[in-house]
């Protein structure tokens, strides 16, 4: 796990074992504010040691690896799932919580290499189904007791793909925007149109001094995407 300290702000990084996804944590007195989950003992040992009884989920996107934590959250700890419409449905819907894209990579990576990671993720995740507690469909704000949330719909690689903003400073872009990784739209539900007239616009109209968490990968700042005025992002 990660600790990245910005003034009086901490958040946290933890790496996905299984597909290197990130989910952030931010604790706020008894609640944590967390964003794209996946189960982590780490994790958890550090929410019970802030005595975190609620948890306030935040979605990026409605991928396998960005919502696999959900079940566990909400067995542990008093949780709001806060997402976009689209993202609601997939996670309402069982089959639609179906890891296939991740069980095929796994496949391949145990051929490669010899390891038994595709076991190890099917004992720890299984297909489920959730109701989100508040969703949205277009600019959302969402506040804590000490935090205020702006989310805004970036469609392109995948239909509920959102970036979710905190105090002007800090983006969580999930997979929409990352530092060495191209943004993949051939996924079902993404749209390399949208991507291109809708989300790659808005990224180019943030302060380039943002910090920007992504789904995958380290942080970064958004000036480090930028060439000559110019976004540089690939598209697969």
């Amino acid at each position: 796990m990660y600790k990245y300290t910005f003034d009086n702000l901490i958040i946290y990084r933890s790496v996905y074992e299984f597909i290197d996804s990130n989910m952030y944590v931010i604790l706020e007195q008894d609640r944590a504010i967390i964003i794209d989950p996946h189960q982590d003992d780490e994790v958890e040992k550090l929410l019970e040691q802030n005595n975190i009884k609620a948890v306030d989920v935040l979605l990026t996107h409605e991928h396998p690896d960005h919502i696999s934590g959900l079940p566990w959250l909400a067995k542990k700890f008093d949780t709001k799932i806060i997402c976009h419409e689209n993202c609601a449905k997939i996670i309402a819907d069982k089959k639609s919580t179906r890891p296939i894209l991740i069980t095929f990579v796994l496949e391949e990576k145990d051929r490669l290499d010899g390891t038994n990671l595709l076991e190890k993720f099917n004992e720890s995740y299984s297909p489920f189904s959730i109701k989100a507690t508040q969703t949205f469909n277009d600019v959302f704000e969402y506040k804590t007791g000490e935090y205020c949330f702006k989310i805004f719909p970036i469609p392109g690689h995948s239909k509920a793909s959102c970036c979710i903003i905190l105090d002007d400073k800090f983006a969580f872009s999930g997979d929409s925007l990352m530092l060495d990784n191209p943004t993949i739209t051939r996924f079902p539900g993404g749209n390399t149109k949208d991507f291109k007239n809708i989300t790659i616009p808005y990224f180019k109209s943030l302060n380039t001094e943002m910090t920007i968490f992504p789904g995958h990968g380290e942080i970064f700042k958004l000036k480090d995407k930028m060439e000559k005025g110019q976004l540089n992002v690939a598209i697969k």
